[in-house]
C-alpha cells in the first residue's frame, strides 16, 4: 500500500478524488504501510470535500466497533484543524471520543 499511496499522491487531486476512500480505509490501522503517507496526502485535499468521506468512515468504524480505525480518522482530523462544526453532522464528531490510540 505504500507505493499506491506515493502514486495517488503523484497523480493529485482531483484526478485521484476516487482513490481517497482507500486512503480512508487504510487509517483503520497506522501501523500498516502507508498509513502515515495517507494521512500527509489527505491532509491537502479541501475540507469540504474530505469532511463526507471522513463522516462516513468514522460512522462506518463506531458501527463495526473498531476503535483503532477511529483513532487514525482522528489523527487525520487533528493534522487537518478540522472542528466538530465543519461537520454535517456534529453527533458524528463526537463519536471520536471512542478512539483507540
Amino acid at each position: 500500500w505504500q507505493n499506491s499511496v506515493y502514486v495517488i499522491r503523484k497523480i493529485g487531486f482531483p484526478r485521484n478524488k476516487l482513490l481517497l476512500p482507500n486512503l480512508i480505509w487504510l487509517l483503520q490501522d497506522i501501523n500498516w504501510p502507508g498509513a502515515l503517507i495517507s494521512i500527509d496526502v489527505l491532509a491537502d485535499i479541501e475540507k469540504e470535500e474530505l469532511i463526507p468521506l471522513i463522516e462516513t468512515a468514522i460512522t462506518k468504524a463506531y458501527e463495526i466497533k473498531d476503535y483503532m480505525w477511529l483513532g487514525g480518522l482522528k489523527m487525520l482530523i487533528d493534522k487537518t484543524n478540522i472542528q466538530a462544526n465543519d461537520f454535517c453532522n456534529s453527533e458524528v464528531f463526537c463519536l471520536l471520543k471512542y478512539a483507540d490510540f
